[in-house]
C-alpha cells in the first residue's frame, strides 16, 4: 500500500453504500471495519436493516460498469446464482400511470435481480479483501469527535446479543429521583436524567459552554448533574429522543392518527390501544424474517 492514509477506517452500515465505501476504503487505510446491526456473514434474505429490500432492484448501465471495475467477477458469479442479464428497455417490462409501455432495445444493459441476491455477491467480493472485516450484530451508540467537534474520530459501538449490559440510561426529567440515580450507579450504568425540565432553545453562549470543574467527592446525583453539562453528556443525552420519537413521526405521518375521534378517558385509553396495536403489528411484520 504506497499511499495509506491510516491504521483503521470504520465505515457505519454494511448495506450498498457502506460495502462500496469499504472497498474504496480499502486501498488507502491497513484495516476497514465495518459496522452492521444486522447478520451479515452467509445472509441471503430480506434483512431488517434494509426495509426498501422488497422493492425492485438491479444494476443498470453506468453503475453496472462501476460495480464490476471495483469487484471484478461480480457480473459472473451472478448469472452463475441464475441472475440473467438483459436489455434495459428490451428486457424489463415498464408501466407508468397504469400503462405499459412497448419494449425496445436501448442499447443500455442491465443486470436485474433481488437486492438479496445482488447485496450477497457484493458482499462476497467486499469481505474477501484481505484488510476488510465486519462486525456484525453492533449497534452504533455514538460518534466520536475532537475536542472542537469539527472532526469525527470513531464510534461508540455495543454489540447486540442476549444478556448484554446497558453502559448509559437516558431518560428525561419525569425519570428523575436520587434513588434511580442511585440504582442506576449501583448496576454499573452512567445515568444521564434531567434533573428538571430544560429551556427548549438555549443561548449559543450556554449551548457551547465549556464543562465546568468536576465536583469533588460528588454524590450520584452531582456526579450525573455535571455529566449532563459536559459537551460528551449533551451529546449522549440527546440521543434520548430517537427511541421514542420516530415512533410517534410514523403513527401521525404514515398511519394518519393525528387527533382522537372519542371523548372520555376510557375511550380514549381503547381507541389508543388500538392505534398501538395496529403499531406493533407493522413492527412485526416488518422484523418477522421471511420464509
Amino acid at each position: 500500500m504506497d499511499d495509506q492514509r491510516g491504521e483503521r477506517a470504520v465505515v457505519l452500515g454494511g448495506g450498498m453504500a457502506g460495502l462500496l465505501a469499504a472497498r474504496v476504503l480499502s486501498e488507502r487505510y491497513a484495516e476497514v471495519v465495518i459496522v452492521d446491526r444486522d447478520d451479515l456473514t452467509d445472509v441471503a434474505t430480506y434483512r431488517n436493516g434494509v426495509p426498501h429490500g422488497r422493492h425492485a432492484h438491479g444494476l443498470v448501465a453506468k453503475g453496472h460498469e462501476i460495480f464490476e471495475g471495483l469487484l471484478p467477477g461480480l457480473t459472473q458469479g451472478m448469472i452463475n446464482d441464475g441472475v440473467r442479464p438483459g436489455d434495459f428497455n428490451g428486457s424489463i417490462q415498464w408501466h407508468f400511470n397504469g400503462q405499459r409501455l412497448a419494449r425496445s432495445d436501448s442499447g443500455l444493459p442491465c443486470l436485474p435481480c433481488g437486492r438479496p441476491v445482488l447485496e450477497k455477491h457484493v458482499r462476497q467480493h467486499v469481505l474477501a479483501v484481505p484488510n476488510v472485516r465486519v462486525l456484525e450484530r453492533h449497534d452504533i451508540v455514538s460518534l466520536a469527535t475532537t475536542p472542537d467537534n469539527k472532526r469525527v474520530i470513531g464510534a461508540r459501538i455495543q454489540r447486540r446479543e442476549q444478556g448484554s449490559q446497558p453502559e448509559t440510561l437516558l431518560a428525561d426529567n419525569g425519570y428523575f429521583s436520587a434513588a434511580n440515580v442511585t440504582a442506576c450507579e449501583a448496576g454499573n450504568i452512567a445515568p444521564l436524567i434531567a434533573t428538571g425540565r430544560q429551556a427548549h432553545h438555549p443561548s449559543l453562549a450556554e449551548r457551547f459552554a465549556a464543562a465546568p470543574a468536576a465536583p469533588s467527592d460528588p454524590t450520584p446525583v452531582q456526579a450525573m448533574a455535571h455529566r449532563l453539562k459536559t459537551p460528551e453528556g449533551k451529546k449522549l443525552y440527546g440521543l434520548r429522543k430517537q427511541v421514542p420519537e420516530p415512533v410517534f413521526g410514523i403513527i401521525k405521518s404514515v398511519l394518519g392518527f393525528r387527533q382522537f375521534l372519542l371523548r372520555g378517558l376510557d375511550r380514549v385509553r381503547g381507541e389508543w390501544s388500538l392505534v398501538t396495536m395496529a403499531w406493533n403489528m407493522k413492527r412485526m411484520f416488518a422484523l418477522c424474517p421471511s420464509a
